[in-house]
């Protein structure tokens, strides 16, 4: 019995499952974590803290701890809006937050000592430096994906090279 036949088949089923575990493995989200600290440097403990994802509205919220910390783990992609607040503080909002793939932000939120109806809007750009990973992520779009060039390849028949071969 001639096993050559089955050689193909074999080709295309190890192409497929390496293809298919490359995608389970492209991470498409990000972090936004932080501190929060009054005006002169301090950490405080206890403030609702609440980020909001500008295209689907979708909301999360944390209390800090002791230590002031956040963390929002597992985020889309997308513009995100942060707010803070605490009774005896002015509300905090920073708005126009980028998160961008596999994005790992580390901010700072200052809260100022007021009264709880005043609020401190911060539209300033946020500026991310990864810090703490050195994986490389970016977003591809669909257009460079058609542009690319094909090599002799038949775009009809991508598997067209396994009829030249056997």
């Amino acid at each position: 019995m001639n096993k050559l036949p089955f050689v193909p088949l074999l080709v295309v089923s190890v192409f497929t499952c390496v293809v298919v575990a490359q995608g389970f493995s492209v991470e498409t989200r990000g972090i936004i974590e932080g501190t929060v600290e009054d005006s002169s440097g301090a950490v405080v403990a206890a403030v609702q803290v609440t980020v909001t994802n500008e295209q689907t509205g979708e909301a999360k919220s944390f209390t800090t701890g002791t230590f002031g910390r956040f963390v929002f783990p597992n985020l889309q992609v997308g513009t995100y809006h942060l707010m803070a607040e605490r009774a005896g503080f002015k509300k905090s909002v920073q708005i126009g937050i980028p998160l961008r793939v596999t994005e790992h932000l580390n901010l700072t939120v200052v809260l100022q000592v007021g009264e709880a109806a005043s609020e401190i809007t911060i539209s300033a750009a946020v500026t991310s430096v990864e810090t703490k990973d050195v994986t490389i992520g970016k977003v591809i779009e669909n257009r460079a994906l058609t542009d690319l060039p094909l090599n002799g390849r038949n775009r009809e028949c991508p598997f067209d090279w396994l009829r030249r071969t056997g």
